[in-house]
């Protein structure tokens, strides 16, 4: 496939590495090659983080208690998070996309945008281009990514998930294979800003695929939803302005501990901050502690830094001092 003059001025590519703890710890030990591997927190109140694809056609799922997952998959191998190994990996990945834009921004430990702007002239086109970046990864590192490359990074964001697992989709600016067939025939839920509650109020309205939402004029999404409608009615077109920022500025740092029982009493979650798991890692110091101890390693410039905790109710955080 080439490249017409002018069509990928701005392409973006947005990259994500599928199951990423779980495949790091394959990487560490091959013997858990092909089996179902759960990484996340082992006690009866823990998440998990990851789920290898043997794990996933279990049922298990990103963000679903552990105990659920062990229920429906008994025989799965269930694993703490190593997030030192996790970092050098991403680090090593980090290295990758570098050798391919000089504009990376980072997402997470394993997900990012780059900016490819003058990057697709060296390639025959945007596949080959996203199949090199996929081989040097697999190459440097044995991860597996997928990939997406589109005009902007909504669009790219939302190709990389339909790639899932170990692939590589591309939209066209224009053409048979372009935004608007990709685009068009997706549920409304998978445009970003889109929750629950917005999604049932399009179900009612009878908006429920991205085609739908474009159809309608962006006067009347505004009624309907206010400046959500505006936002609403550029993505469902394909339109997204923001531009790829290498390494943006920290806004938040933060830290969590998942104790075996509810916490009530005030004395006891006064004394929670200096609680360290027997085995845990040494950043895990207690959430005070280790937001303290990331704050003063990244050292952010800002006018002041407010410590709180937020209960399973959801009420106003409570300062720890």
């Amino acid at each position: 496939m080439t490249k017409p003059d002018g069509v990928w001025a701005t392409p973006v590519l947005h990259a994500d590495l599928d199951a990423f703890y779980a495949s790091v710890e394959v990487i560490k030990d091959p013997a858990l090659r092909g089996k179902p591997v759960i990484v996340g927190g082992t006690s009866s109140r823990g998440v998990v983080t990851s789920a290898s694809y043997e794990a996933r056609r279990a049922g298990v799922t990103s963000a679903m208690p552990t105990s659920r997952a062990r229920r429906l998959c008994p025989h799965g191998i269930y694993l703490p998070p190593d997030f030192d190994a996790y970092g050098r990996y991403s680090r090593q990945v980090r290295e990758v996309f570098d050798s391919f834009s000089p504009v990376v921004e980072p997402l997470s430990l394993d997900e990012a945008f780059l900016d490819l702007r003058g990057a697709t002239r060296l390639w025959s086109g945007p596949e080959a281009l996203g199949e090199a970046l996929r081989a040097a990864v697999r190459r440097e590192t044995g991860l597996v990514v997928s990939v997406g490359l589109a005009p902007n990074k909504f669009l790219a964001k939302l190709a990389s998930r339909h790639a899932k697992p170990d692939g590589l989709v591309v939209v066209a600016p224009d053409g048979p294979g372009g935004i608007e067939a990709f685009l068009h025939p997706l549920p409304a839920s998978d445009i970003w800003g889109v929750g629950d509650r917005t999604a049932e109020l399009l179900d009612r309205l009878g908006l429920r695929t991205i085609g739908d939402v474009a159809a309608v004029p962006a006067a009347t999404l505004q009624r309907a939803l206010g400046n959500l409608g505006t936002q609403l009615a550029k993505l469902a077109a394909g339109v997204d302005s923001r531009p790829v920022v290498g390494d943006p500025p920290r806004k938040s740092v933060g830290a969590e501990e998942t104790f075996e029982r509810d916490l009530v009493a005030e004395a006891e979650i006064a004394q929670q901050p200096q609680h360290q798991p027997q085995g845990a890692p040494s950043r895990r110091v207690g959430v005070a502690v280790g937001c303290m101890a990331r704050l003063r390693a990244d050292q952010p410039r800002g006018p002041a830094a407010v410590v709180g905790g937020r209960g399973r109710a959801g009420r106003d955080p409570a300062p720890f001092w």
